[in-house]
C-alpha cells in the first residue's frame, strides 16, 4: 500500500501519486514538469517534433477503467464500463 499511494507514479494521473493528489501538491508538480519541459524544448528545438506533453491535471481518475468500445456514427470511442 505505501508503495502504490506513495511512491508508484500513475499514468493515469499525469504521473502523479495518490498521496500526492489528495495532498493538493498535484497541481504544483505537474506546473513546474511544463516548466521543464518548455524550458527543454527551448534549450534544444531539434529534439522537438511538436508539442510538449500535456500536464494539466487530470479531473477524474478511474480504478480497473474497462474499456469498451461504442459506436458512434463512422467512428469507435471508448467509453468507461
Amino acid at each position: 500500500m505505501d508503495w502504490y499511494n506513495n511512491r508508484h507514479l500513475h499514468s493515469g494521473a499525469c504521473f502523479i501519486t495518490p498521496a500526492d493528489r489528495h495532498s493538493g501538491k498535484e497541481k504544483d508538480i505537474l506546473m513546474n514538469r511544463h516548466r521543464v519541459y518548455q524550458e527543454a524544448r527551448r534549450m534544444r528545438p531539434e529534439r522537438w517534433g511538436g508539442d510538449t506533453r500535456n500536464w494539466e491535471p487530470v479531473e477524474k481518475v478511474v480504478l480497473n477503467r474497462t474499456k469498451r468500445k461504442k459506436e458512434h456514427g463512422d467512428a469507435a470511442v471508448d467509453v468507461a464500463a
